[in-house]
């Protein structure tokens, strides 16, 4: 009766192990103070969707326009946590070249000027208090695939 393990024990070791394995204890979140976003060549995407900042930090952050294309403008719009892209980006449109397809808007953080292609645009900000936001391409019909996510943690 000693000699062997039951089923219901070596289920709870199992359980135990994968419950351990998961909770990533130890593990830090790999913090940037310097993003370079870059289109994937001429396409209307990110290389970088999702990156993470430490809250308060101070942050460099380049669009670098590798696309070879001339009518493939990009910038970088980062908003406010939970704000609707879709409605931020027909903004954009209206907003107009003038503004730089940037909407007057509350929720718009930080802008990363448009860059033509060939170009590299940048700025620095201090990292917004702990949450995601969302950053999107506002140059007209580029908002709908072209955006990500600014994380900012403690």
């Amino acid at each position: 009766m000693g000699k062997y393990i039951s089923i219901s024990t070596l289920y709870c070791i199992a359980i135990i192990f994968l419950v351990a394995a998961g909770t990533g204890c130890g593990e830090k979140v790999k913090t940037v103070d310097h993003i370079v976003i870059r289109p994937v060549g001429n396409t209307l995407k990110f290389e970088t969707e999702e990156f993470t900042v430490k809250a308060g930090s101070t942050v460099t952050a380049v669009m670098d326009n590798t696309a070879t294309s001339p009518a493939l403008l990009h910038n970088v719009v980062m908003c406010s946590p939970n704000s609707n892209i879709n409605e931020l980006g027909l903004a954009a449109v209206k907003a107009g070249e003038e503004t730089g397809y940037v909407p007057d808007d509350e929720r718009v953080k930080f802008v990363v000027p448009m860059a033509k292609p060939g170009e590299k645009t940048e700025i620095k900000f201090v990292a917004p208090p702990p949450g995601d936001y969302p950053f999107f391409c506002s140059y007209p019909g580029h908002f709908g695939l072209m955006q990500g996510v600014m994380h900012s943690v403690e």
